[in-house]
């Protein structure tokens, strides 16, 4: 019996017992080929990033880590993770962890897709494109 629930809001959120195995099918579905999976160096250590990666690449996925997430992430940190993904061709960001690499995913994407300055986005109504 599957544990799996959806939360429907934008960005669409699938989480629950098994959900990892479903992150391949889901970036696929967006059009993704190459992903980037932003997580911190425990979690690798831990044995969790490489089953992600494993499920990624049975959706015929490619995909790069990038491992080098603190807690609180810095502005430098989000700008080597936005610059990474450029480098590597990438074309879909995955937060593997918690409020760190999701924090970080969310804030490289918003470089990713506008450009600038990281500091260029403080305050309200200041990203442009999704």
């Amino acid at each position: 019996m599957s544990t799996l629930t959806t939360f429907a809001v934008y960005p669409r959120i699938v989480f629950g017992q098994g959900a990892a195995g479903e992150a391949g099918r889901e970036l696929a579905a967006l059009g993704a080929h190459k992903v980037l999976v932003v997580t911190d160096i425990g979690l690798v250590r831990a044995g969790l990033v490489q089953p992600i990666c494993g499920v990624l690449e049975a959706a015929g996925l490619g995909h790069a880590a990038f491992t080098d997430v603190e807690a609180n992430p810095s502005v430098e940190t989000v700008e080597k993770c936005a610059a990474m993904y450029q480098s590597h061709g990438c074309d879909a960001l995955l937060a593997v962890g918690g409020g760190s690499p999701i924090d970080t995913a969310k804030s490289a994407g918003i470089l990713i897709t506008n450009g600038g300055n990281l500091r260029d986005y403080e305050g309200v109504g200041k990203v442009k494109n999704p």
